[in-house]
């Protein structure tokens, strides 16, 4: 996994010191994308460099891209498409700094899971299903579900990589199940 993470690193030139965030999903507005792209809007603005995948498709793909050329963050946001082969996913999961998950549509959070199996920790919506399992900066972050205050935490985690990487490794033993 280690070669294709440089490789991921080098075609999308993501630095150590530059936030990699990702979502994984339908491309659908249900499944709370503009949160995402509204509160990395606020992150910009706060002088935070980063990186955002969104891996997926879906009938709303089109309006998102659009959102994201609206909100000035093209440079920062990269639309993979939907990535079938488990292990190619798996490199994305590893290289990315936070799981953003914003959904209270879904009711089970199995890319949350596939996320804490890579040391991955996960930005999720207080009260959603998928935020049953975190545990607020042990194993997962947590956020009201608004703009302001998910902004906030952003920024906060990316002024602490070190937390990051703790908050990944306990939602490793925490979260993730065979």
């Amino acid at each position: 996994v280690a070669e294709k993470i440089a490789a991921l690193r080098e075609q999308y030139h993501l630095y150590e010191d530059v936030p990699t965030f990702l979502f994984v999903g339908r491309m659908m507005w249900y499944k709370n994308i503009k949160l995402i792209i509204d509160s990395l809007a606020e992150v910009r603005k706060a002088g935070i460099k980063f990186k955002m995948f969104f891996v997926g498709e879906g009938r709303d793909r089109s309006a998102i891209e659009d959102y994201v050329k609206k909100m000035s963050l093209s440079d920062s946001v990269i639309f993979t498409g939907a990535i079938c082969d488990r292990e190619q996913l798996r490199v994305y999961f590893s290289r990315a700094d936070l799981f953003i998950f914003p959904s209270t549509y879904d009711t089970s959070g199995l890319v949350v899971k596939e996320a804490a199996a890579c040391y991955c920790p996960s930005l999720l919506v207080k009260n959603s299903c998928a935020a049953e399992s975190a545990v607020d900066g042990i194993s997962g972050f947590i956020t009201e579900e608004s703009v302001n205050d998910c902004a906030r935490k952003i920024i906060d985690v990316c002024r602490q990589p070190q937390k990051l990487k703790e908050v990944g490794i306990t939602a490793s033993e925490k979260i993730y199940l065979s």
